[in-house]
Parts: C-alpha cells; structure tokens; sequence
C-alpha cells in the first residue's frame, strides 16, 4: 500500500481510481512513533536485559496491576503468547484431569493445544 493508500484509509475516502462500492470499515492502531519508545529502548540497553523478566517487564505488570486497584489487590503475569493465557487460566480453575472444555470449532489448533496441554480435553463446539 502506498503512502497515499494510507491516508486515504485514514480520513476515510475512497482510494485514487478504486470503484469502491461499500467500504469496509478498518481498525488502524495508534502505535507510538520511534521517539516515543526510543527512553524504553535505552532503559532496555542500560539494564542489559533483552528477555523476559527484566525491569520494564516488571514495571508493566505493576502499571497494570494498579490500574485494577480498585477491584481489590490483584497479581499481572505478563505471558508471551495467548496460548500460554489460556493454558495459565484453565489450570488455575484447578478441573479435574481430561474434564472437557468447550473450544469453538474454527479456530487455530493452538487453542486445543493449550486445553490439552493443561491436561483437559477440547470439545468442538459447531453452534
């Protein structure tokens, strides 16, 4: 897509020579510009840490922890994937061993694959 494209997606008009009968609404996301996360990056470089369980990872688990403070006190784990989420959660429901859980049934195999993992059986769900 051309930066043209990309402004005419954002201020929702048709594109240059497209007869375009309905348009398709589309999410753009508001992403930081290279400025804005340049002071993380060089927190990152100054800690030296580049993984998991380094001080900004902690910092955003608190960030996030507080903005739940007023439900009660609460603990983040930040996860790498959603697969490891949903594993993580059906575990901490504590089920008895292969108890099935529903999972629809178009979707990645990696949402079977973390019920699985968590010791449970997937049930394909069609309606």
């Amino acid at each position: 897509m051309t930066a043209i494209d990309a402004a005419a997606l954002r201020e929702d008009r048709p594109l240059a020579g497209a007869a375009v009968r309905e348009r398709i609404p589309l999410m753009m996301p508001s992403l930081p510009t290279a400025r804005e996360l340049l002071p993380y990056l060089e927190r990152i470089d100054a800690a030296r840490w580049y993984s998991n369980f380094g001080p900004l990872v902690s910092e955003f688990e608190a960030r996030i922890a507080a903005s739940f403070a007023s439900a009660g006190p609460c603990r983040v784990v930040s996860l790498s994937s959603c697969t490891a989420g949903i594993e993580l959660a059906l575990r901490a429901l504590a089920l008895p061993a292969g108890a099935p859980i529903l999972v629809p049934a178009l979707t990645f195999i990696a949402t079977a694959s973390a019920v699985r993992c968590a010791g449970l059986s997937p049930v394909s769900a069609d309606h």
